[in-house]
């Protein structure tokens, strides 16, 4: 499999050792902050020709990918990830999908049309952990859930530098606490549950 990687960050960091890891070869990546692109290309033996500074050239310069891993901030990941689907490429979306609602569904909605693969990195669901939890409630042997409490701990560091000095900060460029930080609370809730949420309160 080879691939693109949209966004040099912790993330697109992380899923491209798991992809090389396990065989992927990566072919291109683009990214704003040229500093963190040569050394993502050093980990990765990306040439100088797979480097770029925005996900737009990317996407336009490489023919042979077989798939796109989006790791782009998420006020970028809609008009990346339909960029990436009219390619023809499968994609693995880093979370939350999108802070608007239509957005979400005009993905998912072209990722069917044409066939394609769009996977978000809900991470949790492949878990040990929440694998046997979920088996577990399946199975009904702990009987009929009637009341899931998940709180979201935050530590002050991580608090200090993501929400308050980070790209976090902002609903503008990024998005809500529920979605930055809690989506993949209310992925492993619905996921364990296997029922349609009805309503949602975030109380901070």
């Amino acid at each position: 499999m080879k691939l693109i990687i949209l966004g040099a960050g912790s993330r697109g960091r992380v899923y491209a050792r798991y992809a090389k890891k396990y065989g992927a070869q990566i072919l291109a990546v683009a990214d704003t902050d040229k500093e963190r692109l040569e050394k993502f290309a050093k980990l990765y033996d990306i040439p100088a020709r797979g480097l770029y500074s925005t996900w737009e050239e990317a996407l336009e310069g490489e023919k042979y990918a077989h798939g796109v891993i989006n790791a782009t901030p998420d006020r970028v990941h809609y008009a990346s990830t339909m960029a990436a689907l009219e390619k023809g490429y499968n994609v693995l979306l880093e979370k939350p999908m999108s802070p608007v609602e239509k957005e979400c569904r005009d993905m998912v909605d072209r990722a069917e049309e044409k066939d394609l693969v769009l996977m978000v990195c809900h991470v949790l669901r492949y878990s040990p952990f929440f694998e046997k939890l979920k088996e577990i409630i399946d199975s009904g042997e702990i009987g009929n859930i009637v009341n899931f409490q998940l709180t979201e701990n935050v530590i002050y560091w991580h608090f200090a530098h993501s929400y308050v000095r980070g790209i976090f900060r902002n609903e503008k460029i990024s998005s809500p606490w529920i979605l930055a930080k809690s989506c993949h609370d209310l992925d492993i809730i619905t996921y364990l549950m296997g029922k349609r949420c009805n309503r949602v309160t975030s109380i901070g």
